[in-house]
């Protein structure tokens, strides 16, 4: 009887941390995301390489704008650009190749996509600085940049 009685509790123990084990088999995939996601490379770098190269382009086009003869501020003349703009994810996948667009400020665009595909949610990041293309070079002018 006394062997029973501590089958029971061991048996009683091991259910308990059977229990704990499951509870945190569930945890480890997020925690791992979290880990992969904190030791990823910082993007620093790339944002101020990007913030130069704005400025610098924008700094060109005012001296090329000057005043305008309508009164109109300057910067408002300069337009958004991509310029062979390529994006390939790290999968292979190739979203854009060799895109160049100039559109006015204050225009209104409308973009079209296939179906099933991500292009426009992409090209507002890329738009944003949220992710940088491969290739090619995408400016917004630096008063138009929130940062």
């Amino acid at each position: 009887l006394a062997t029973i009685n501590i089958l029971r509790s061991i048996a009683g123990n091991f259910s308990d941390l059977y229990k704990i084990l499951m509870e945190l088999n569930v945890l480890i995939g997020p925690l791992r995301n979290l880990t992969n996601l904190l030791n990823m490379p910082i993007e620093v770098p790339r944002l101020k390489k990007a913030s130069d190269e704005n400025r610098e382009t924008t700094r060109r086009a005012r001296l090329r704008l000057g005043h305008t003869p309508n009164g109109a501020v300057a910067e408002d003349a300069i337009p958004l650009q991509l310029v062979n703009v390529g994006l390939t994810f790290s999968s292979g996948l190739r979203l854009f190749k060799d895109v160049s667009l100039t559109v006015p400020q204050g225009s209104m665009i409308a973009i079209m996509q296939a179906r099933n595909v991500k292009a426009r949610a992409t090209l507002l990041k890329l738009l944003g600085q949220i992710i940088f293309p491969t290739d090619g070079q995408v400016f917004v002018p630096t008063h138009l940049r929130v940062l």
